[in-house]
Parts: C-alpha cells; sequence; structure tokens
C-alpha cells in the first residue's frame, strides 16, 4: 500500500470539543436521512468530518464549527449521489437535484422542496448559520460558494456519464468549482469568530490564497485515491478514460506510467503548497488582523484535510498520522498549466517594500 509523503509546513491543531462536534454531526446525519440506503449511512457514519472540521477550525465557536461539520457531511452525500447512484449517470438529472437544493436555501422561507431531504438539511444549516450570527455577508458568500461547487458537481457528473476526459489545465480550473472546498472558505471567519471585510476577501492574492486552498486540498483527494484504490498496473502508460484525477492526467499528457504520475502530481501539490506558504507571508505582513486569521486558518484547513484523507478508510489508505515529507520533491513546472499560471504572478503586498512591514510569524 502506497502512502504518499506530501510537504506540508503548517501545524496539525486539534479543535478541544473534538468528540463533542463528531458526536453531534453523526446524530444530525442519522436524523436528516439524507443518505440514499443504511450501507451509505454506515460508511458516512465513519467519515469523522467531525476531525476535518476540528482540525480545520481549531479555534472555532463548538456550535460554529459543528455547522461546517454537517456541511462537510452534506457534501459529501451529495457527491456520493452524483458520483455512485444511478443518478449520476444522467447529467440532467443531477442539475435538477443541483438547481433544486440551491434554490431551497436561497429561499428558506415558504418551504421550498421540503419533501428532499438533501434540500431540507441543507435548508436546516442555513437557518443555524443565521441562528449563530452570521451576516448578511457571509451568507451571501457562503450562497455563491454553494452555486459554484453545485455547478462543478453537475460538470463533474457530465464528464463521467460520457467517460470523457480532459487536459489538466481545464481540469484544475473544474477541480476550483466541484471540490467542496470553496463553501468552507467562506465560512472560516464566520467559524473562527472574525469577520473577513469584502475588500480583503475579494483582493487579488487573498483570492490567490483561497485558490490555492481549494486546487491542494482537491490534489491531496486525488493523490490518496490514485495512492489507495487506484495505483495498479505501475508500469502501464495511461492512455485512456479511468476517472478525472490529476495523477492519470498528468500521466496521460506526458506519456508516463501511473507510478510516475503520481511523483509528478506529488511535485506540484508541493509547488503549490510551498506557494501558498511563501504568498500568505506577504499578504499576512501587510493584513489586518482579521486577514492574518484568514491566512491562519485555511493553513489549518490545509493541514486537516492531508491528515483526514490518510486516517479515514474511504481510498483504502488508513493510517494514524499523515506522512509527512520535511522538504517539498521538485521536477514538475506548475506554470506550465495556464489555468493557474496566474498564482505566481507578483502581487503587490511581494514587492521589496510591502516585505519589511509588520511580523513575518504573523501566522
Amino acid at each position: 500500500m502506497v502512502k504518499p509523503s506530501l510537504y506540508c509546513p503548517f501545524p496539525l491543531e486539534i479543535h478541544p470539543q473534538l468528540e463533542r462536534i463528531r458526536a453531534r454531526t453523526n446524530e444530525w446525519l442519522t436524523r436528516w436521512g439524507i443518505c440514499v440506503d443504511d450501507a451509505h449511512l454506515q460508511r458516512l457514519l465513519r467519515l469523522d468530518t467531525g476531525f476535518l472540521a476540528g482540525a480545520g477550525m481549531p479555534r472555532g465557536d463548538e456550535r460554529r464549527v459543528q455547522i461546517v461539520s454537517d456541511l462537510m457531511l452534506w457534501e459529501t452525500a451529495i457527491d456520493d449521489l452524483f458520483d455512485e447512484t444511478a443518478l449520476g449517470k444522467d447529467p440532467s438529472d443531477c442539475a435538477v437535484v443541483a438547481a433544486k437544493v440551491q434554490r431551497a436555501v436561497e429561499a428558506p422561507k415558504p418551504h421550498v422542496y421540503e419533501e428532499e431531504p438533501l434540500a431540507a438539511a441543507l435548508r436546516d444549516i442555513r437557518t443555524r448559520l443565521e441562528a449563530e450570527g452570521a451576516t448578511a455577508v457571509q451568507i451571501a458568500r457562503w450562497l455563491q460558494a454553494m452555486r459554484t461547487y453545485l455547478f462543478g458537481s453537475v460538470t463533474g457528473a457530465f464528464y463521467r456519464a460520457r467517460l470523457q476526459t480532459c487536459d489538466s489545465s481545464t481540469y484544475m480550473t473544474h477541480r476550483l468549482d466541484s471540490i467542496g472546498t470553496l463553501p468552507i472558505t467562506s465560512l472560516m471567519d464566520f467559524a473562527e469568530g472574525f469577520h473577513l471585510p469584502a475588500v480583503e476577501w475579494g483582493a487579488p492574492a487573498v483570492r490567490a490564497l483561497t485558490e490555492l486552498t481549494i486546487l491542494l486540498t482537491g490534489i491531496q483527494d486525488d493523490i490518496i485515491d490514485a495512492s489507495g484504490n487506484r495505483l495498479r498496473h505501475t508500469d502501464e502508460v495511461v492512455s485512456g478514460f479511468d476517472d478525472l484525477n490529476i495523477v492519470d492526467l498528468i500521466a496521460r499528457e506526458h506519456d508516463l506510467s501511473r507510478e510516475r504520475g503520481l511523483a509528478q502530481a506529488i511535485a506540484l501539490h508541493d509547488a503549490l503548497i510551498a506557494r501558498m506558504a511563501a504568498l500568505g507571508d506577504a499578504v499576512a505582513r501587510q493584513g489586518s488582523p482579521e486577514l492574518v486569521a484568514y491566512v491562519r486558518t485555511q493553513r489549518s484547513y490545509v493541514r486537516s484535510c492531508f491528515e483526514w484523507y490518510h486516517r479515514i478508510d474511504r481510498y483504502g489508505v488508513r493510517a494514524d498520522s499523515a506522512p509527512v515529507a520535511p522538504t517539498p520533491s521538485h521536477g514538475f513546472d506548475p506554470v506550465s498549466i495556464p489555468s493557474i499560471a496566474c498564482l505566481w504572478d507578483p502581487y503587490e503586498c511581494e514587492s521589496n517594500d510591502a516585505a519589511t512591514a509588520g511580523a513575518t510569524d504573523a501566522c
């Protein structure tokens, strides 16, 4: 069993109320009936999104982190519906489900699509966000993130239904939408008790950091998936459709074996996380206390995901902790992927003058 070591310079921190968050998330899942059958329910009960949320937002209010943990399980349930059931074979059916749940959460009164468990459960999450003090700006940010995520999920269904692949640049664009991290990043300030102003949330360098967070969690998912269930016939060159996964796409584009594709994907991951660390330091040197807190939470979440992917048994890789490489691997130029090359553009906060302002260890 391959257990890849990935570079991650961010520390692992655990919420002090992790066990209560875990237990209440499982209670929530059972109550709302969003699983396709009992086997699916039992699998999601073992998923432990409580750890993912608790380590990703370790400084947050317990009730708020609880909501994020529940949302993570909701995202997994709809991902499984689109990926692993008969409904997922028809992208138009997936689009109908996505439209219903989005409308239900955007218009919670009167109760729209109350008979749909996924819609009702997502409405419950919105109601609790408001009850726990989420601002109108935070709610609007989250709703837009959910719309983007659902669009990406339906797009993935089209690829799978047609057994259609794409190049790595198109895939990275798709991954920015389809991984459930964007809705989570939109709630980081809510969960950890600060309010990130819109002017900072939308700043180019901050937007780049958010995209790096999303891409890293998606690529970690792909690498662990390939290392567990799908790294087979490693000496064969990848040529046909297997699934949308950065390991196979890199191998196919560069005429590599799957094993070499995995090594290249790890190098891509490490380049992304090194960029995230450097840019985050630059942003924090000039940012408000709220922006410094956002950068810190992003880092906690990336480390949380890396640990979580190893700890769960979803991909056939199970470990008590994730193997962290002490230094980044090299050998893949991320700027060669056009859709993400802009993440290495120089930002104003990285100028020489900006580098002299503030403490370098703010995060």
